[in-house]
């Protein structure tokens, strides 16, 4: 019959992310962060400069650099794109004896509904 729900929404996520990666879709592309919570929970294209600390960030929303490392060595500086849902969290309290960033507004794009970070890709200059 049909597979089940979360395949489905795993496609559709791939999908209008591939499309938007190519130029053909009207989704919004941020390149600053103003207005972030005007976004939350919608497909959309960030580009901006790369910071790769602990935690990889485009304009400080948190994405997945791991290919970009891997071939391009450190991204820190550059300019990249990445495409997903962005995702809000806030966080009130902290667990002292865990790894944590403390409290506060965090920011992720979800490349995928299995919640992985999206990934970045570099733009060339």
């Amino acid at each position: 019959m049909f597979p089940n729900k979360n395949f489905m929404k795993t496609i559709i996520v791939l999908i209008f992310t591939l499309i938007g990666l190519n130029g053909f879709s009207q989704m919004d592309t941020l390149t600053s962060v103003d207005n972030l919570d005007d976004y939350v929970g919608k497909i959309i294209i960030l580009k901006g400069e790369i910071s790769y600390s602990k935690i990889p960030t485009i304009l400080g929303v948190d994405v997945n650099c791991n290919t970009i490392y891997s071939e391009n060595g450190d991204p820190n500086g550059k300019t990249g794109v990445a495409t997903g849902i962005l995702v809000k969290t806030v966080v009130t309290e902290v667990d002292p004896y865990t790894t944590n960033r403390g409290t506060g507004t965090f920011y992720r794009l979800d490349g995928s509904i299995t919640g992985l970070a999206a990934e970045a890709k570099l733009l060339e200059k």
